[in-house]
């Protein structure tokens, strides 16, 4: 997290950088570390499992709900 939080310090001083590349180069650094940090709690002794489990059915509750949003998006707009 530090290197992110230096990152945006940095970047967000730069005037030659458009306002929306100063805000989206610290966003993408923090994102694209994510999977370097999650593999922290694992190499400390946590069980992972119980989240993944969790995560899953979380997944899986969505896409039932989105799929009846799609479908109806998609029946309203083909007539």
């Amino acid at each position: 997290m530090w290197v992110s939080r230096w990152l945006e310090r940095h970047v967000l001083r730069l005037d030659a950088l458009a306002p929306n590349m100063r805000i989206a180069s610290p966003s993408s650094c923090r994102h694209s570390s994510w999977p370097v940090r999650a593999g922290g709690p694992e190499r400390r002794g946590l069980d992972l499992t119980t989240l993944n489990v969790l995560t899953g059915a979380i997944g899986i509750g969505l896409g039932f709900g989105l799929q009846s949003i799609a479908a109806n998006f998609v029946s309203d707009s083909c007539c």
